[in-house]
């Protein structure tokens, strides 16, 4: 819990008060440093306590305080956020900014040097339009699913335009795959991801939802909603 007002979770498998497993004598993680502070570091002028409309929250930028902070694990850091990304697109996630992702710092008794890594993708309570109401959903499967898949916006922006308009999630996927070809030759980890959600089918989609609990109050129109989007941004992908 970050504090009374603003309540937050982290797993408590990120974290080891002792840091290193007995089991497997394996490091583990002793701390957390989350996006907005490798940001600010690199740059004194970026709002670490602005998440929204933060025309700074680039890829380009993003690369350039992983690196500063990862040096040569930089590049497999900055794949693993990519796909994060990606999936994103897939279930209409709008909260990607600076506070839902991080580096996990590892420490032990026996290593005297930290390193990092970064965390699991966590925080995806803002997709699949979860805080619309089945009646607005009933609305938006009338006017049409593809229409509101084009309305929706990840965290990131396009440096190249002006504006306070975070990227659409379809630039968001280009945007992606251009960084990952550019910097590595090939997107290779975008494509990988692309591949695993593109396999999904819409009868697999269904079969999970069926399985949900019945106290859940997920409704009918919420299912239908769900296997719509994730049907239609799987095939944007």
């Amino acid at each position: 819990v970050d504090d009374e007002e603003s309540p937050g979770v982290l797993s408590n498998s990120f974290l080891s008060p002792v840091g290193l497993t007995l089991k497997k004598l394996r490091p583990r993680p002793t701390d957390f440093i989350e996006a907005n502070r490798l940001l600010h570091e690199l740059d004194s002028s970026y709002e670490a306590d602005k998440k929204r409309q933060q025309v700074s929250y680039t890829l380009a930028n993003i690369y350039s305080a992983l690196r500063a902070r990862m040096q040569d694990y930089a590049p497999g850091a900055m794949r693993q956020l990519l796909q994060y990304f990606v999936f994103d697109c897939w279930i209409g996630n709008t909260d990607r900014h600076h506070e839902n992702w991080g580096l996990l710092i590892y420490s032990s008794q026996k290593t005297p040097d930290s390193f990092y890594r970064l965390t699991p993708s966590y925080d995806h309570g803002a997709g699949l339009a979860a805080t619309r109401t089945p009646a607005a959903k009933h609305e938006i499967l009338r006017d049409g699913i593809e229409r509101f898949y084009e309305k929706g916006r990840s965290a990131l922006y396009d440096p190249s335009v002006s504006g306070h308009k975070a990227m659409s999630f379809r630039k968001t996927l280009e945007a992606c795959f251009t960084f990952e070809r550019a910097q590595f030759g090939a997107a290779n980890a975008c494509l990988k991801i692309a591949r695993r959600i593109c396999a999904i089918q819409k009868a697999d989609i269904d079969r999970m939802l069926c399985r949900l609990p019945d106290g859940w109050g997920f409704t009918e129109i919420d299912r239908k909603f769900t296997l719509r989007y994730l049907s239609h941004s799987r095939d944007v992908i």
